[in-house]
């Protein structure tokens, strides 16, 4: 008994809060550490933190030369100025960012508590959900929307400061911080500004002055659209945030019903193969490698967990206003794409909303367990079991991750090697290569937009990965998979008859080919040696291709 006490006394010291952080932080870190200390270059990362920063140029003259000031100008200006100096050993990168998304989970917890009486569980399911893995691992998401969550959570601290103690310098820094939180990520913009009415709202009673300096989070708002409108005429973004109006019957034929479906397959689907799915490949990957490190320390910060949620008290309060609110918080995030003319939920996209989700998560389980004289017992096992699953679940994700890297940068060195060959590294040059397919994982947890897909997927992709190593003097490249090879919005710069030069991607090998017409609309595709190799047409602005028997 007297060592349960003990045990008790040291959890429920004032540094709890500092050692909730470590935890939570360990495992969101251990998660990309299964593999050893290395990260997984994915798509727009060779881009952004390699060949943005290459060569001597002032990094605010090339926000400028490059348009980068008309969207997201925040995120872009850390990508030029913090996480670049990380490559190549960018999982020094993925350490502060995983502090800051701990952080961000503390910080949303000790808010919410206040009023909800919300637990440490919330920490659990904030952070470690495998549905965030895309929006937390992958660096060119992580550094939009983890460091915008990171400064929302900050500024709903710092206004429950101000209107806690009414003093000055909490006001400014949380004008301060909502301000910044608005510069990196849309929807966590939407989060920021609605979090801040909501969190105004649930003080106007006690302290109504205070509470309405919450509107400043409105004209924050208001100054980044000026901002960003100045420069979105210089923006390679133009077009990306496109509004439709939700009046005509186009928009509730077509354009409702398919953001709806997006919310399903990312939010539902995404979440439950990532868990289910994920869980299972993990158990497997885990078994096959017997990586017993990772087993060790998984099991020891579980512990750990275990024992610092055993020792804290919490106790729900205000549960219908707190389901209310976390749903607010879950739907504020995703609503943009309701409003948007070419709306693309990614499974990144759902983690501005996670906030709202483990606050309703949190409620639920305390209302379902609360009464339960073993309550803290029981949400201590809870919340250690589930962040032991969610780190197993989370190696398959890691797995793919790693092997779709491999891939990438074989099929890199592949190109490089085939161009060089025939003499083909000229800048004026554009390259269309055939049968090219966005991912070439045997498995994955869930295929959804691009999740998971390799530099293959498109020719900015491919065309990043290959500057990265072979040098700024590359041709232009494309890919043209089979189902479609293009489709309308991309159909003029993917015509056959505008390339220098095609290769079809066959058997693991590049092979020099020429596209001759054969009709309207249709090309048949030769080898250098004059074997058919296969057929490409199109059909409604579609391009297809077949391919003969041994290609």
């Amino acid at each position: 008994m007297e060592n349960n006490n003990a045990t008790a006394l040291y959890f429920q010291k004032p540094g709890r809060d500092k050692l909730i952080f470590l935890l939570i932080f360990s495992f969101v870190l251990i998660r990309f550490c299964y593999y050893g200390f290395h990260y997984n270059y994915q798509l727009d990362d060779y881009i952004q933190y390699h060949n943005y920063t290459v060569g001597t140029q002032n990094p605010l003259k090339l926000m400028t030369s490059l348009g980068l000031w008309g969207n997201r100008p925040l995120a872009w200006l850390a990508d030029l100025l913090v996480w670049s100096r990380f490559f190549p050993v960018m999982i020094l990168g993925a350490a502060p960012v995983s502090a800051l998304f701990a952080a961000s989970a503390c910080l949303f917890r000790w808010v919410f508590a206040r009023h909800f009486g919300t637990s440490y569980l919330f920490c659990a399911v904030y952070a470690l959900l495998p549905l965030g893995f895309e929006g937390t691992y992958w660096m060119s998401a992580a550094t939009r929307i983890v460091a915008g969550l990171f400064f929302t959570a900050l500024t709903l601290y710092e206004f429950e400061k101000w209107c806690e103690s009414g003093k000055v310098l909490r006001l400014v820094l949380f004008i301060v911080c909502q301000l910044l939180s608005c510069g990196f990520y849309e929807q966590v913009l939407i989060l920021s500004v609605v979090a801040v009415l909501l969190l105004a709202a649930l003080n106007l009673k006690p302290n109504r002055r205070r509470a309405l300096c919450g509107l400043a989070a409105i004209v924050n708002a208001g100054i980044y659209f000026v901002f960003v409108a100045y420069f979105s005429h210089n923006t390679i973004f133009s077009g990306r945030g496109d509004l439709i109006r939700p009046t005509s019957g186009y928009y509730w034929h077509t354009v409702f019903p398919d953001v709806l479906r997006q919310v399903k397959h990312a939010f539902l689907g995404g979440g439950y193969y990532t868990l289910v799915k994920g869980l299972g490949r993990g158990v497997q990957l885990l078994l096959a490698d017997l990586n017993f490190l990772y087993i060790a320390v998984l099991l020891v910060l579980a512990v750990l967990l275990f024992l610092f949620m055993k020792a804290s008290k919490s106790q729900a309060k205000n549960p219908v206003t707190g389901l209310i609110a976390g749903l607010l918080l879950t739907l504020a995030p995703v609503s943009i794409f309701f409003l948007l003319a070419n709306s693309w939920l990614s499974l990144r996209g759902t983690v501005a909303s996670f906030c709202g989700l483990a606050l309703i998560a949190d409620i639920l389980f305390t209302l379902l367990f609360g009464r339960r004289k073993a309550f803290h017992l029981i949400s201590a096992g809870a919340a250690a079991v589930f962040a032991v699953v969610c780190c197993v679940a989370s190696v398959s994700e890691l797995h793919d991750y790693r092997e779709t890297t491999r891939q990438d940068l074989q099929f890199v060195q592949l190109l490089d090697d085939a161009l060089t060959s025939d003499g083909l590294m000229r800048k004026e040059l554009r390259v269309g290569i055939l049968n090219l397919e966005a991912t070439y994982l045997e498995d994955q947890n869930y295929y959804y937009h691009e999740h998971i897909h390799g530099v293959t997927e498109s020719g900015w992709s491919l065309h990043g990965a290959l500057e990265s190593t072979a040098g700024y003097f590359i041709p232009d490249l494309e890919t043209l998979p089979q189902k479609p090879m293009y489709a309308p919005w991309d159909s003029g710069a993917k015509q056959l008859n505008s390339f220098s030069a095609l290769y079809l991607y066959s058997g693991g090998g590049l092979i020099r080919v020429a596209a001759i017409p054969a009709g309207a609309g249709r090309y048949d595709i030769f080898t250098a040696d004059g074997r058919l190799a296969g057929h490409a047409w199109e059909e409604d602005r579609y391009g297809y291709l077949s391919l003969e028997p041994g290609f």
